[in-house]
């Protein structure tokens, strides 16, 4: 039983510190904390913004060096009122690599890998702790 306990905790610490490495690294790239890409506008070939009820979908083509990446964003009405995003939407791309891309005035993305690294934290934790508290109980240890 106690290995059967320790191969399942070992399994989800790899699964939550694996979502924390990805979210840290999209953190980085996006310069959410440190300002070490430059960032340019792209050339936007194709955006289409479409607008229902609930939701606001932004999908967006854009090309760098003769590659095209898409993009798309998701957001409730209410937040991208909140944005006031005029007429003119801008695409900023990262400069080393190009498939990084966010709509300026629009935070979306990097609330979204906080959001990411904040959950991964949480369940990291609770399974350190759950880990602690199982390796110390009499049914894990067989007494």
């Amino acid at each position: 039983m106690r290995i059967v306990v320790k191969v399942f905790w070992f399994l989800g610490l790899i699964f939550w510190s694996f979502f924390l490495f990805v979210d840290s690294y999209k953190l980085f790239v996006l310069n959410g904390l440190l300002e070490v890409f430059p960032f340019n506008a792209a050339e936007v070939t194709s955006i289409n913004v479409i607008q229902d009820s609930s939701h606001v979908n932004i999908d967006y083509v854009y090309e760098v060096k003769n590659r095209v990446y898409k993009e798309n964003y998701r957001m409730v009405n209410e937040y991208y009122n909140n944005c006031n995003i005029d007429d003119t939407i801008i695409v900023m791309y990262n400069n080393i690599i190009p498939s990084v891309s966010y709509i300026e005035g629009i935070p979306l993305k990097n609330r979204q890998v906080k959001i990411g690294i904040y959950t991964s934290l949480f369940f990291i934790v609770c399974i350190l702790l759950l880990g602690k508290k199982a390796m110390k109980s009499r049914v894990v240890r067989g007494g």
